[in-house]
């Protein structure tokens, strides 16, 4: 009867070489996935109703909260038991009984794919009560995310929509549970509008196109593009719709758009990196060729592929030279992971383009260096794995809308939310396969075999059957649990976009889900294609919306040899040797001028500076100069006198907790004050910021902040007043 299935069972012998080869990897990594830390503490747990483990630990905690619960998995929670059942079985030592506290929503449970059942809560739920305690349930009657429209719409849908469930208790899950109470919100829109379309390639059109409308519409209103949130099934339609709304002028940020691996100087950066890699491969020339044309402005770029992918490795690397370009392959090879890819870009001169993307690039290069040792080679294998998934984390922005899976969106909460693509099928079979029960000595003595999901199952007894049933029945579930998620993110409007479909006799999409629940309340008409509830009111202003403050990171990339460090230990220090190498010009400076309160101070410190070797004596004369020439600048020399009160690098405790230290203030006998703060190197607009702080700080403890001075150091004496 089974023979049928010869031909699509999948061979188990090379599943037996994968589990044996990962078990390799997972040895030589010295790694142990979650899923075999979960199987290990059931095996451990198997015969020991309260393990050791867990006795210990439900010792120290005595209450337990668990949320989003019906996303747990099946073998997670039957770890869990045993430590919470020795909890809440026992006497609280204090005031406050051992408890354990349950969240969740079975219609949110959208992980099957992980090993989240929510039959487990639902159990609960039933007083299905693995402990000896009994429970308490308490059902949250006040939705106080959406306004009224959108949760009556809700409401009215899914208990519509809760019989056509072929298994009663996801039937009556959504029966019951579909009566939340309306918050304060009033108002709300609802739309639901179905497409015209033939194929995917005309739905790719018409989709987008209808967004970028309706985004029109709600910022003219006056809604901003971050209230704005596109929900999809899956990245492929969510990076479509936002590739979309980018050639439409419209900012959009989602996970793909914050992918490091999409930055062009991140692919040229490691492309190069590859290349020095992997020499021979004239192919990996070609990414770095492609970025170069543009770097570069190469006007004869036919030409300057066909040379450079001609020509041997070193005289490629020679031909860079004509763009000021030299990179030292030798000198490469001994510097870290890092200092390495540094050298790239400080090569090419990226550090005025670099941007967050790399910033992030090398976070990661370096992360990777702390845990690994693989070297640049064995980062490029790691980059492989992790482009398709590491991001930067982007602060929100008014003017960008988000796009991002139903998946993500779980738990969130937007102004407007838009849901295209709303046909899923209900039944998604593709691809699935169940372990059919067997005892045949034909098929090696296996108890179970892998075979496709599909409706073939019911034609091999009742084992089959109940298998294809059963799956059925929990894909139906978790499809509209998917559904109820989407629709239930939205806070004033919710925009629905599914397709036209003629009626059938079984229903197997969304959109014959909406259009099943518009007959039923008696409002479909056959010419009609957008159907509304509530009204689009203009946007609420809000008065304490917070202004954030855009920063681009950029790097600042020096090769350790430019920076001249030179590491000596304490005994040297103490010892005399090099004393100048122990501190730099800057930090020599700030220390000898917190010790100066008036001109006169000058001297006296600046001989116990050099008995103490802190000054080497032939640097005497030179640092005797620097201390003059501030402290009789004719712009500083009122500052220096004796007469004034000084508070050399005094700190300051601010209202907000933080602690700020500026190298001088002076208060005159007339009251006024000034801050001086000494600084050495180039002029930096964050200088004056630094002291205009200062100031403000001063000023509001009521001294009378008359100037602020910033004492640039160097041959020269540069006073800027602030």
């Amino acid at each position: 009867m089974l023979q049928s299935f010869r031909s699509k069972i999948i061979p188990l012998s090379v599943l037996h070489l994968i589990k044996k080869e990962l078990e390799l990897i997972k040895e030589d990594e010295n790694v142990l996935l979650i899923s075999d830390f979960n199987a290990l503490i059931a095996q451990s747990l198997k015969d020991q109703p309260a393990a050791f483990l867990y006795e210990r630990l439900g010792e120290r905690y005595t209450n337990y909260f668990i949320d989003e619960f019906q996303d747990t998995s099946v073998m997670q929670w039957d770890n869990l038991i045993p430590l919470i059942d020795n909890t809440i079985s026992s006497q609280a030592e204090d005031t406050v009984a051992n408890s354990l506290l349950l969240v969740g929503d079975p219609k949110q449970a959208i992980y099957r794919w992980r090993g989240g059942e929510a039959e487990q809560f639902i159990a609960l739920s039933n007083q299905i009560n693995p402990f000896s305690t009994p429970a308490t349930i308490d059902r949250l009657e006040t939705n106080y995310r959406s306004s009224a429209e959108i949760i009556n719409f809700n409401n009215q849908f899914f208990t519509h929509l809760s019989n056509h469930f072929n298994n009663e208790l996801y039937r009556e899950i959504y029966y019951k549970d579909n009566s939340q109470q309306t918050n304060s919100n009033t108002g709300g829109f609802v739309s639901l509008e179905f497409l015209e379309y033939d194929n995917k390639e005309e739905a790719n059109e018409i989709y987008p196109a209808r967004i970028i409308e309706i985004i029109n519409e709600a910022t003219s209103q006056g809604y901003l593009h971050s209230d704005i949130c596109i929900l999809t099934r899956n990245n492929i339609d969510g990076s479509l719709i936002a590739t979309a709304l980018q050639e439409a002028n419209v900012e959009v940020v989602s996970s793909e758009s914050l992918l490091i691996s999409n930055s062009s100087t991140v692919q040229f950066i490691h492309a190069f990196a590859t290349m020095l890699s992997y020499p021979s491969q004239i192919e990996n020339r070609l990414p770095v060729l492609y970025f170069l044309t543009t770097y570069f402005n190469v006007v004869d770029t036919h030409s300057f592929y066909s040379i450079n992918t001609s020509c041997t490795f070193l005289e490629f690397i020679e031909h860079l030279q004509r763009f000021d370009v030299f990179v030292h392959i030798d000198y490469m090879q001994t510097l870290t992971l890092y200092e390495y890819l540094e050298s790239i870009i400080r090569s090419f001169n990226l550090t005025a383009i670099s941007d967050a993307y790399v910033v992030a690039y090398l976070d990661l290069a370096y992360s990777y260096s702390q845990s690994k040792s693989g070297g640049i080679l064995g980062f490029i294998d790691y980059w492989e794995e992790k482009k398709e998934k590491s991001s930067i984390v982007a602060p929100e922005q008014d003017s960008a809308v988000q796009t991002m899976t139903i998946h993500k969106s779980k738990g969130l909460e937007f102004p407007i939310v838009i849901y295209p693509y709303a046909s899923s099928d209900l039944y998604r079979v593709r691809g699935e396969h169940q372990w059919y029960p067997i005892n045949d000595t034909a098929f090696g003595g296996f108890k179970t075999l892998m075979v496709p999901h599909n409706s073939a199952l019911k034609d091999f007894g009742e084992a089959g059957t109940t298998l294809y049933e059963t799956r059925n029945n929990e894909q139906q579930f978790d499809t509209i649990n998917v559904l109820y998620v989407a629709l239930t993110r939205a806070a004033e409007r919710l925009y629905v976009l599914s397709r036209f479909r003629e009626s059938k006799e079984k229903i197997n999409t969304y959109s014959e889900l909406f259009i099943d629940y518009l007959k039923t309340n008696n409002l479909w008409n056959e010419d009609q294609r957008t159907y509304t509830f509530g009204r689009e009111t203009p946007a609420k202003i809000e008065d304490n919306k917070a202004d954030y403050t855009s920063f681009i990171p950029s790097i600042i990339s020096t090769s350790k040899e430019e920076l001249g460090i030179q590491i000596i230990t304490q005994a040297t220090f103490l010892w005399d040797e090099q004393k100048q190498n122990a501190i730099t010009y800057g930090n020599l400076i700030h220390e000898l001028m917190a010790q100066i309160n008036s001109y006169t101070d000058v001297q006296h410190v600046l001989e116990d500076a050099v008995k103490q070797g802190i000054v080497p004596e032939e640097g005497y004369e030179t640092i005797n100069n620097v201390l003059h020439n501030i402290t009789s600048n004719h712009q500083l020399t009122d500052y220096y006198q004796d007469q004034n009160t000084v508070y050399n690098e005094r700190m300051i405790l601010s209202s907000d907790g933080s602690f700020y230290i500026p190298d001088r203030v002076v208060v005159l006998p007339n009251g006024d004050t000034t801050i001086i703060d000494y600084k050495t190197g180039m002029h930096n607009p964050s200088h004056s910021k630094q002291i205009a702080m200062y100031g403000a700080l001063y000023e509001e403890m009521g001294f009378k902040v008359a100037n602020k001075f910033l004492v640039y150091i160097d041959a020269t004496v540069d006073v800027i007043s602030v």
